[in-house]
């Protein structure tokens, strides 16, 4: 299992996150109390499949992208209770591909007794980090272009900036965007956040960040604060 599969990142349970949708209460969903202590765990888990390899080959020279469903990978998902998977450039090859791939994925999912919706999730913050081929979706100029238009206009472009990437994201079956980045571009020598954040001052990476989010949930795509506790 360790040849194909890459255990990446924690996330929050699908069901805990539709608990805290508008006009509900902060109590987990009732479903969460019917699962056992092994799937609780297991939803904490989302899965990096970028790449996917026969087991005869070593997982660090494997190098064959997973583009679309596989026996393996369906009888995983039957079987475990995953909160879901995080897709890469390697993963997205067209379109119709694309779609096929999550709708696949969550196909397997629902086979589990449990029947959870997964996670399928993927960092496409616009500017220097996009997943999506850029010859079919909207490249964006990045979170320090947006911090550098006129206030007035900030919280409105980072808005439609995040309703937009997350229309693309929804069309293709992604429901959640690891996006906004809200680091604070204190550090001259950091070169991995760079004009991937909003400012140096931490009230406009706050506020430009919050808009963000609200476009991303309003084309039904839920956003992630990233990165903590920063780089």
């Amino acid at each position: 299992m360790k040849k194909h599969f890459k255990i990446l990142a924690l996330a929050a349970a699908p069901l805990l996150l539709l608990s805290c949708g508008e006009g509900t209460t902060n109590k987990p969903s009732p479903a969460v109390h019917s699962l056992t202590k092994r799937q609780k765990i297991e939803q904490k888990i989302i899965l990096d499949l970028r790449y996917f390899c026969h087991e005869e080959m070593e997982a660090d020279r494997c190098r064959m992208p997973f583009t679309q469903m596989n026996p393996a990978v369906e009888k995983l998902l039957a079987n475990h209770s995953l909160a879901g998977i995080i897709l890469f450039a390697e993963n997205i090859e067209s379109i119709e591909q694309s779609v096929t791939l999550t709708h696949d994925l969550q196909q397997a999912a629902s086979k589990h007794p449990q029947r959870i919706p997964l996670l399928i999730t993927i960092d496409q913050e616009g500017g220097k980090v996009t997943r999506l081929p850029q010859a079919w979706s909207s490249g964006m100029a990045g979170n320090m272009a947006i911090g550098a238009v006129p206030e007035l206009l900030q919280r409105d472009i980072a808005r439609g900036v995040g309703q937009v990437l997350g229309e693309e994201l929804s069309v293709l079956g992604i429901n959640t965007n690891h996006a906004p980045v809200l680091d604070v571009n204190s550090n001259a020598q950091n070169p991995v956040i760079n004009v991937r954040s909003f400012s140096d001052d931490p009230a406009v990476v706050a506020r430009l960040g919050i808009s963000f989010a609200e476009g991303l949930l309003r084309a039904g795509v839920a956003p992630t604060i990233k990165h903590f506790p920063g780089h």
